[in-house]
């Protein structure tokens, strides 16, 4: 009988193989005390495992908290994490399981398609499988669906546990939201006299005539705080006690709803649910006569302020605005807001104000046009256009020059540099047997895992909160798409390439550029970037308005 001999072609055979460049993903579902300790172990659990298979090379460890998980578009770590598959800097991504994953059916299922073509594998650890395993598709369709469903079998079962509370009259308050109420040791609602003499005081303002504006004075001047706490009073918090039915002693349940789980805005009950009408289910504050009697003039002010044109009327009072989470005021740190005068008439104009000045100028900033800033945002975008290239070669140098980066790779040297030392002492004595060698083996064993713990995090926040690459990458892919300049505010997304617009003053208007979020400590040294002038007027006095780029 001929014995077999096994061939190796030599040309196949990997005498060196390559190391795997692993990351893991985690995500927690909301931001709570317990979950967020779940992500921190989640986070400090991958590194130990990536850092402690010899076949593995640490990437990162990417994660996102208190979030919803049935999309992807809030999810930045997530797609930081595609961003760098995607250039080839990962082979292999660890996950708890799919529902942490994703659990919308489409994404997940597109995901991994995209994933297994350029040859990166997903490792589910909850289910045991791979991306690469044969017909995965059909089974994370399977997988992904059911976890879907559980998103909608637990907001079903919520909505249901709700309603039948509410039929038994059984309601949580949560008197912390709710000015004037407390809980006792016992868990029971109780009056809390001193915060119930102010909810006394706003309703007998509001019916001897007095507005939100005068109540708004007349609470922050005897510094009386809001019912979160604040010094400063709004109008929507003094006409949410005034329509709180509660501080009748009675609770109306279910007055808003979730339309599907897949959102996380609430939407008024128009009779979608049933609703709850509970009486006497805690102390009274206010008698009901008195209720009513500030519903009726409510409704009376309400007629009388009432514009025919809804169209402008939403736009004076709409929450989302162009401007919306962008201007900074550099003086007491607060956004600010679009307003607009004369609603409806042919001289109706828009306005930005700082929070602060609401009421009562506190603030030293000063109101801007809306017509001025969408003039210096559209020329500023358009000098950023035509100097595209040097854009970001100034954008890259400023960014890596970040002392936080600097401290951070400094840092990783240092670290790197303790671990050379680590192993090579390791290298000498490693086999020396005696007690002594042994003790001092054991020592050094120790010293080196905690320093490859340390290099990781601060690897792990290179790649992560301070990859200037990715950042880049980013940015040029929001430019690349615009060759000639721009002349509205809606064919750039703006708001994607600034960070903030800081309104120094009428005169001087600065764009950041950046990663860093801590505004309050930037320091304007120097002429700004890519510098312009906007002509306007102000009432009949023509000024310029000087506006720039800074790097931050």
């Amino acid at each position: 009988m001929t014995e077999l001999i096994k061939v190796i072609n030599l040309d196949k055979l990997d005498l060196n193989p390559k190391k795997k460049n692993v990351c893991a993903y985690a995500r927690v579902s909301t931001a709570s005390d317990t979950q967020l300790n779940s992500f921190t172990y989640q986070v400090s659990t991958y590194t130990n495992e990536i850092l402690n298979n010899p076949n593995w090379n640490f990437i990162a460890v990417y994660a996102d908290e208190g979030i919803s998980g049935t999309g992807l578009k809030k999810r930045n770590q997530f797609n930081m994490m595609l961003t760098a598959a995607n250039h080839g800097l990962i082979d292999l991504i660890l996950t708890k399981s799919i529902s942490r994953f994703a659990r919308n059916t489409i994404d997940c299922l597109k995901t991994i398609q995209d994933l297994k073509r350029i040859g990166v594998e997903i490792y589910f650890e909850k289910e045991n499988i791979s991306s690469f395993d044969p017909g995965i598709e059909f089974v994370i369709s399977v997988l992904s669906g059911m976890a879907e469903e559980e998103s909608r079998t637990i907001s079903e079962n919520v909505k249901w546990g709700n309603t039948k509370r509410f039929e038994n009259g059984i309601f949580h308050m949560v008197t912390k939201r709710v000015l004037g109420y407390e809980h006792d040791l016992h868990g029971q609602i109780i009056i809390n006299e001193h915060e119930a003499s102010t909810v006394k005081k706003i309703y007998e303002m509001f019916l001897e005539g007095y507005g939100s504006t005068p109540i708004i004075k007349y609470l922050e001047d005897n510094n009386i705080k809001s019912p979160l706490g604040n010094t400063h009073w709004n109008k929507s918090a003094i006409y949410g006690i005034l329509k709180n039915e509660k501080y009748t002693g009675n609770a109306m349940l279910q007055k808003t709803y979730r339309p599907s789980f897949k959102s996380n805005d609430k939407v008024i009950n128009n009779g979608a649910l049933p609703k709850f009408y509970v009486l006497n289910s805690h102390p009274a504050i206010i008698s009901i006569d008195m209720f009513d009697e500030v519903q009726a003039l409510r409704k009376q002010k309400s007629l009388k302020y009432h514009k025919s044109d809804m169209k402008d009327l939403n736009i004076a009072f709409s929450k989302e605005t162009p401007y919306t989470g962008l201007i900074h005021c550099p003086h007491c740190g607060k956004s600010f807001n679009m307003k607009t005068n004369k609603i409806g008439s042919d001289f109706a104009c828009r306005y930005l104000q700082c929070s602060t000045n609401k009421l009562q100028k506190k603030c030293i900033s000063e109101t801007i046009s809306c017509h001025v800033i969408d003039q210096q945002i559209i020329q500023q975008i358009n000098l950023i256009i035509q100097n595209k290239n040097h854009f970001i070669k100034c954008l890259t140098e400023a960014l890596n020059s970040d002392i936080r980066i600097i401290q951070a790779k400094s840092d990783l040297n240092q670290t790197q540099a303790k671990i050379e030392a680590i192993e090579s002492k390791l290298e000498l004595i490693k086999d020396s047997i005696d007690e002594f060698h042994q003790t001092v083996l054991s020592q050094l064993d120790k010293d080196l895992y905690e320093l490859k713990i340390t290099e990781a995090m601060i690897t792990n926040k290179l790649i992560t909160e301070m990859n200037v690459d990715a950042f880049i990458l980013e940015i040029k892919q929001i430019l690349k798409p615009h060759q000639k300049p721009v002349s509205m505010l809606s064919e750039f997304p703006y708001k994607s390439l600034f960070s903030k617009i800081i309104i120094q003053s009428r005169d001087q208007i600065i764009f950041v550029v950046g990663m860093r979020n801590d505004y309050k400590n930037i320091k304007i040294t120097g002429s700004l970037y890519l510098s312009g002038v906007v002509s306007c007027n102000i009432r009949k006095t023509a000024f310029q308005s000087t506006h720039g780029i800074l790097f931050y």
